[in-house]
């Protein structure tokens, strides 16, 4: 994409810090818009999900689907995980995807029962965590489970991290533990401590 100051308008009696910005997007820009191509977003499913699966729901009925097994397959390079509003780690990220697609699996009749691959691969000889998706040809249409609630739960952040109930226990007892002895030296006590 380039952009460049319109001249005309410089010269045509515009003030130096009041020109009009031209941008000429790429041939592949220009093409994609005079394609059209709509994407159909219901409304009743995309309210049931959280904020992650909201996106990727969005960018999952927007995406083109493989020639050879009808599958929408992606990967969580930089770009996707910035579009999908994630930060933080790979394998972080992977696992917010997978939440994101446990709740999109059970809120909406067009990806439920759907055949997914590859939910923990990586891609092409690489770290990048890869999934794959193959969503029935229809339409995207609420399931029933999104009829009797009104959000999906959210995922709890041990899950989320890959951690056993056991693990996410006895980290939560370590950061309490910590917290606990920073509150016990804390600048105010020591310094009470000194004065008596």
């Amino acid at each position: 994409m380039r952009w460049a100051i319109a001249q005309d308008d410089v010269d045509a009696g515009g003030e130096e810090g009041e020109a009009t910005i031209r941008i000429y997007l790429a041939e592949w820009v220009r093409t994609e818009i005079a394609q059209g191509r709509p994407t159909l977003i219901d409304f009743r499913v995309w309210a049931h999900l959280r904020p992650v699966a909201q996106r990727l729901y969005v960018w999952l009925q927007a995406s083109h689907r493989d020639g050879y097994d009808d599958a929408i397959q992606f990967y969580l390079a930089a770009p996707l995980r910035y579009t999908l509003g994630l930060r933080g780690r790979r394998h972080r990220a992977a696992g917010c995807v997978r939440a994101a697609l446990g709740q999109l699996y059970q809120a909406d009749v067009r990806y439920r029962g759907a055949e997914k691959w590859s939910v923990r691969g990586r891609w092409a000889n690489t770290g990048i965590p890869a999934f794959r998706i193959a969503p029935r040809r229809r339409p995207s249409a609420p399931s029933e489970r999104v009829a009797g609630r009104r959000k999906c739960p959210g995922e709890r952040p041990a899950s989320v991290r890959g951690l056993s109930l056991r693990e996410a226990r006895e980290q939560n007892e370590l950061v309490r533990q910590a917290l606990i002895n920073s509150a016990g030296s804390s600048p105010a006590r020591t310094a009470g401590r000194g004065s008596g």
